[in-house]
């Protein structure tokens, strides 16, 4: 009852039909089963849960003026937090480990950047990796961008980085959990190993 569920391209890969027993086992926390996006508050902190499966074995489409776009636009509008989040599997950049992002996000992350949008966790490399923030280019906005941290350390496999993007903070291929402590203005966040050493503690402010 505590667990906030955000679909991966697995779920899709369900023979029962488009991530139906994610749907099935979540029930009303994971939304709409049409649609797999929604949104949440905890505590002083605004959160966006996105499905980054775009169009994926029935997902629904990340474009501009998609129904999830046009979501996204009004609820990040209609939600004044000054820190806010989102959650979503794939990661728009990141190192190769061998993935190295989905261009279809495209549009999607340009909101969050026009939105305000402080941090995007995603998961999907099986690996952690911490970027700066960019703009939907590339561009590097410490003002105005989100950064983003993917913590894909916690399933069956850990993949090493191949190659790593211009723009990464921190690194690590070790199974482990981001663990954050959210402050009405700034977060505290680093990745806890299994092996018992915290990496990446850092304390970044919200825009």
């Amino acid at each position: 009852d505590r667990t906030r569920p955000v679909a991966g391209n697995h779920e899709y890969l369900d023979p029962a039909g488009p991530a139906a027993g994610y749907f099935r086992y979540f029930g009303r926390r994971a939304g709409d089963p049409a649609k797999g996006w929604y949104s949440f508050d905890i505590g002083p902190w605004h959160a966006v849960v996105l499905n980054s499966n775009c169009g994926m074995a029935g997902a629904p489409s990340c474009g501009h003026g998609s129904a999830q776009w046009s979501w996204l636009k009004q609820d990040l509008a209609s939600h004044p937090q000054r820190c806010t989040m989102a959650l979503f599997h794939h990661p728009y950049r990141s190192s190769a480990a061998p993935y190295t992002g989905k261009a279809e996000l495209k549009h999607l992350w340009s909101l969050l950047v026009s939105g305000g949008v402080d941090l995007v966790l995603n998961g999907h490399n099986h690996a952690y990796e911490r970027l700066k923030p960019m703009r939907t280019m590339g561009d590097v906005d410490h003002d105005g961008a989100p950064w983003t941290v993917i913590a894909g350390t916690g399933g069956r496999s850990l993949i090493p980085f191949s190659s790593v993007h211009r723009n990464s903070s921190a690194r690590a291929t070790v199974y482990g959990v981001y663990k954050m402590v959210l402050y009405p203005d700034r977060w505290v966040g680093a990745h806890k190993g299994t092996d018992g050493v915290t990496r990446d503690l850092r304390s970044i402010g919200c825009h």
